[in-house]
């Protein structure tokens, strides 16, 4: 044998060692898991690994528009997931312009400390807030891998949208009907399936699928108040986290509106009307035109607001009595809101002075009253007070109060706290704490202003996202060497106070101002 076939010889064999050992290391790769539908393979980052744009069920797209979601399509070999999905249909923005948008959108992330399957960490899915028009799980507020690092399994999805997500005709109902599926409320059910992907395949990502908190804020947190009054959504999350989510919303239904929201056959036909459709035809015509076609022809028929109905399938009842019954998920609760929710946001919601004046009545001068001076108090200043204590801060206190009759554990509070330069305000607005949540205040203030941040507020992160991580653990936010967060119970009503000067727990926080607007229908 010459010299150059034993080279040659060496080198092919070396190359063939070479080949399993990249094999069998790719076969053990912690960076690809096996999934109902396919091999997917995500990467290390920020000392998580990260797993994005997970579709959880088919495009709803086409005849699947306006449908429940239906299983995602499997495919062979190994799918990368490194980038996220697109954001489901709505109003273009800064963060969210067209070119990031699909209504095949149906996706979700992962982020996991767990370097195996089945080691059973508790896992987090959080609802992106939105006002149910907008929002996505691949905005940079939302990035998991903070919680991740304090030992939960993360999880952040899409949502339909809008007129894509909360909608229906007559024609739409005939069709679920005969499939035997909920009907109007395509957003809920996309959450209800997103939490069935995890239930089947979250322990591939190190998850425990018998310990889900679910927790969102705004739309996500009265998504998580729907869900939990949802006989089909029981036993899909173990846990819930509500912030800012009311619950004395009214909803309304498929036929009867409910305040400035359309009942979900109004907008179906005014929709079908904009395009000159007949009722025979209406599904598939609207199904052949573009959602933004759509969604301009209702903006110029007066709908611009959508929100979650009552169906008669998936929801039944108005959330209040059905917490006021007892009869929500008997799952363990932090539920709470933000001292000043309704500053700019009131506007937003297209909720005026009078509006406010009008419902508050013959007890607007009392409830006045009840506000201390601040810097800036304007009569607009005080009506944003007024409408989002009643929106959010007095309805947060009947969710616990609701929780601590069934004798459930419950853990009430309130986001008081606010940057120095946002202490003018008089108050923490809508949407504040969510950064601080889930620890997040780098990606949203640009360098070099987030150098610039004060030190407290990045205490208050990491005492949130403590109280957060912990209560998806075992139930109980508290750990030692922390202000003890006592629970929320019937003669013994103690919230924990996200304060300017620390956090605080106060017995019967705001109980005079709050009692006033139980007596008001807003």
């Amino acid at each position: 044998m010459t010299v150059r076939t034993t080279r040659a010889a060496i080198a092919a064999a070396v190359t063939t060692l070479f080949t399993v050992f990249v094999s069998i290391a790719c076969a053990q790769s912690p960076y690809r898991v096996p999934t109902a539908n396919g091999e997917v393979e995500g990467q290390f980052e920020d000392g998580v690994r990260v797993f994005k744009g997970l579709p959880y069920a088919a495009a709803p797209v086409g005849p699947l528009r306006w449908r429940s979601p239906q299983a995602p399509a499997s495919w062979r070999g190994v799918r990368p997931a490194f980038s996220f999905g697109r954001a489901c249909p709505q109003t273009p923005s800064k963060d969210l312009p067209l070119t990031d948008m699909s209504e095949d959108c149906l996706t979700l992330n992962v982020w996991t400390p767990a370097r195996r399957p089945g080691a059973r960490l508790p896992v987090m899915v959080w609802l992106h807030g939105g006002s149910f028009e907008a929002g996505s799980a691949r905005m940079p507020i939302y990035d998991g891998a903070n919680l991740a690092r304090r030992g939960v399994v993360l999880v952040t999805l899409n949502y339909r949208l809008g007129a894509l997500g909360f909608f229906s005709h007559t024609q739409l109902d005939e069709e679920a009907k005969a499939e035997g599926v909920p009907t109007a409320n395509y957003g809920l059910l996309d959450q209800i399936a997103a939490l069935k992907w995890v239930r089947a395949n979250i322990e591939a990502f190190g998850g425990d699928p018998g310990n889900v908190t679910l927790f969102g804020e705004s739309a996500g947190g009265i998504s998580v108040l729907a869900l939990m009054t949802a006989p089909s959504a029981r036993g899909l999350f173990h846990k819930a986290i509500v912030q800012s989510g009311g619950g004395r919303w009214i909803a309304p239904s498929l036929e009867a509106s409910s305040g400035k929201f359309l009942s979900a056959h109004q907008i179906g036909e005014k929709a079908a009307s904009a395009f000159q459709l007949t009722p025979e035809n209406a599904a598939a015509g609207l199904r052949a035109k573009s959602w933004q076609d759509i969604a301009e022809r209702l903006r110029q028929a007066g709908v611009l607001d959508h929100t979650p109905f009552l169906d008669g399938q998936l929801l039944t009842d108005q959330m209040e009595p059905v917490f006021e019954r007892g009869d929500q998920a008997p799952v363990p609760l932090i539920v709470g809101a933000n001292s000043y929710e309704g500053v700019l946001l009131r506007k937003e919601l297209h909720v005026t002075r009078k509006d406010v004046e009008r419902a508050a009545g013959a007890q607007f001068d009392e409830l006045s009253a009840m506000y201390p001076p601040q810097l800036i108090m304007t009569d607009g200043f005080l009506a944003d007070h007024i409408w989002g204590d009643a929106h959010f801060v007095e309805p947060a206190r009947m969710i616990a109060r609701s929780a601590a009759h069934k004798r459930l554990p419950v853990y009430h509070y309130n986001f008081d706290f606010q940057p120095p330069l946002l202490r003018l305000l008089g108050g923490s607005p809508h949407g504040l704490e969510v950064a601080y949540a889930l620890g997040t205040l780098r990606n949203v203030v640009p360098f070099p202003l987030n150098a610039l941040m004060h030190r407290h507020n990045y205490t208050v992160s990491r005492l949130m996202m403590t109280y957060w991580t912990n209560f998806a653990k075992t139930g109980d936010p508290n750990t030692s060497g922390e202000l003890e967060w006592p629970g929320f119970k019937e003669g013994a009503e103690e919230t924990l106070v996200f304060g300017n000067a620390g956090l605080s727990i106060e017995r019967d926080y705001l109980k005079e101002r709050l009692d006033l607007f139980q007596t008001i229908v807003w």
